[in-house]
């Protein structure tokens, strides 16, 4: 740690910052967020540019535990201070969140998974949110693992993606939040990252939780109750059955849309911020299998969002795969084949899936949201 604050420093003496080092098979990749200097190793051949969102949302992480105003308080005249000391407790959320960046393609993409449902069941569960309307209730929130079901927000305020990433990651940090109640403080960096809003977190059923936002630490029993109603009117409706029922269900396969060829693929549509994603099938069914794929679908990213060069289509072919990434201003799409596809079928098979995506859009994004 003393060589790379030696680096960091001599960089910072020339007026510049240190940005990247590269050794051999290895990238360092360093953010400077004083007054913390953060550093990623890696060989994963992942894009620069990919490390450094990843740092970004470890530092943010640290900020929904340690509010900015407290770490500066902590650094202030005491340089040598021991992050760990106020991070106790705490090291399951920072590994929870490091261990997605390999397998969660979402904070690559800075949007939202959603859950594919009924459109008027998932308009009716975005109407009993509408019981926890109180001003004591910024935002109420339906999800079921990393995926969005519905959420209430007000109608000028929405909340930010790697906000939203954040809660998600902490929530599924503790199995312990799964049982009974749970009330919780967390900085959200993007809404406000000098104060503490409360988490209400509970599990209506396994696989779905409710979470409700407030700024007042003192309204633990008036979510409680929020809580009850919302369960009560679910429960009435039989929608809650039928929620619970959709997320015991697997994900739909690649060959659900008799798409020829296709393995996998990842729609991210841009104006609600949210994308949708196949189930993984042969030859992805190893973790590993599924690390590769996603570490080539960073790359495809990372050219299609290169600040310099920007492309709109790219077409990578390995001896394993053929890769197509296509960025517009109304979608992404990531889609996998296999490595023997003609450029005629691929351009057809990736125009039908997009048919078949934007026919089945309401299902599968929540881009009607409730509001307040």
């Amino acid at each position: 740690m003393g060589v790379i604050q030696a680096l960091i420093s001599l960089v910072a003496d020339a007026d510049d910052t240190l940005r990247t080092v590269r050794s051999g098979g290895h990238i360092l990749t360093f953010l400077i967020r004083e007054p913390l200097y953060l550093m990623a190793v890696a060989q994963t051949e992942e894009p620069e540019v990919q490390l450094r969102y990843q740092l970004t949302y470890l530092h943010d992480q640290i900020l929904s535990i340690v509010s900015h105003g407290q770490l500066q308080r902590a650094f202030r005249g005491h340089s040598s201070f021991d992050l760990r000391k106020l991070l106790t407790g705490t090291e399951a959320m920072l590994d929870h969140l490091v261990n997605q960046f390999s397998t969660n393609f979402s904070f690559a993409l800075g949007s939202i998974e959603t859950l594919r449902l009924p459109p008027r069941l998932r308009e009716r569960l975005g109407l009993a949110l509408k019981l926890a309307k109180s001003r004591n209730v910024l935002y109420a929130l339906l999800v079921s693992g990393k995926r969005l079901i519905t959420m209430l927000r007000p109608k000028e305020t929405a909340l930010y993606t790697s906000d939203l990433h954040l809660l998600l990651s902490t929530v599924g940090s503790f199995t312990s939040f799964q049982m009974g109640e749970n009330w919780i403080p967390i900085c959200l960096p993007r809404f406000n990252r000098d104060g503490f809003l409360h988490v209400y977190i509970c599990y209506l059923v396994p696989g779905v939780c409710l979470l409700l936002l407030s700024p007042d630490k003192g309204r633990f029993a008036e979510m409680s109750a929020i809580k009850s109603g919302i369960v009560e009117k679910l429960t009435r409706t039989g929608d809650l059955d039928k929620l619970q029922a959709v997320v015991q269900e697997p994900a739909y396969s690649p060959a659900e849309l008799g798409v020829p060829g296709l393995r996998h693929f990842v729609y991210r549509l841009n104006r609600c911020v949210q994308h949708t994603s196949s189930l993984y099938a042969e030859p992805y069914v190893k973790l590993h299998e599924q690390e590769s794929l996603l570490a080539k679908y960073h790359r495809v990213w990372a050219s299609l969002h290169d600040q310099k060069q920007p492309v709109r289509i790219v077409h990578q072919v390995t001896t394993s795969e053929t890769i197509l990434g296509w960025s517009t201003a109304g979608f992404e799409l990531y889609a996998t084949f296999g490595p023997l596809v003609r450029k005629t079928t691929l351009v057809a098979s990736s125009n039908q899936l997009i048919q078949w995506v934007k026919k089945f859009e309401e299902a599968l994004f929540a881009a009607h949201p409730p509001t307040v």
